[in-house]
């Protein structure tokens, strides 16, 4: 037969199983370990908040949870069954999916899910201008070291430039003609993109 293993905290348990008639007994011995169970939500940018669900750690031990390129992004604190929750905001981190370790600070035992990092563009100042001003864009949660085209309203590709090691960017562009109306700037990659907007006067 089988069974879901509910909410046990981490350690060996004893699994049971008893004749009806005979009432013969055998034991096995199971060891429960670290998991997490569930990711909330499983994508976004910088500044997004994650919410995470573990269980199988260690009576009331810390949980610290690495994510992507930072160690330590937050620590939680596992209940006498063993199950924790904690939330962070997602920092600068590079395009693409992303390792979430949890470990556990007295039994040591790593549990992983992953999250996807996708584009943002962060910055765009100033916020309006005519003919002539210059822009500066701000974007991160790219891909290392890629290029980048950089749309403005009815212009494509009014600048290129490349993302970092990190995935951020920073380029400058002047204001061509545009029609007064809010108008978007698109940083545009192979494989995200993601805007922002401006307001021509």
């Amino acid at each position: 037969t089988t069974f879901p293993i509910d909410t046990q905290p981490a350690g060996s348990t004893t699994v049971r199983a008893t004749g009806l008639k005979m009432q013969l007994v055998s034991e096995k011995t199971l060891f429960i370990i670290g998991n997490i169970i569930k990711v909330t939500p499983v994508s976004g940018s910088l500044g997004t908040i994650v919410t995470i669900i573990g269980d199988g750690f260690g009576r009331t031990e810390v949980i610290s949870v690495h994510f992507g390129t930072t160690q330590t992004i937050t620590t939680g604190l596992a209940n006498a069954l063993g199950t924790f929750s904690t939330t962070w905001t997602i920092d600068t981190q590079p395009y693409g999916l992303t390792t979430i370790k949890a470990v556990g600070s007295d039994t040591a035992l790593e549990a992983y899910s992953t999250f996807t990092i996708t584009g943002r563009v962060t910055v765009v100042t100033p916020s309006q201008g005519s003919v002539g001003t210059i822009i500066t864009v701000e974007g991160t949660g790219y891909a290392r070291t890629e290029s980048l085209a950089i749309h403005f309203g009815t212009t494509r590709t009014i600048t290129t430039t490349f993302s970092n090691w990190n995935g951020t960017f920073s380029t400058t562009f002047t204001i061509d003609t545009q029609p007064y109306a809010t108008r978007t700037v698109t940083a545009v990659s192979n494989v995200t993109q993601a805007s922002n907007l401006f307001f021509v006067t």
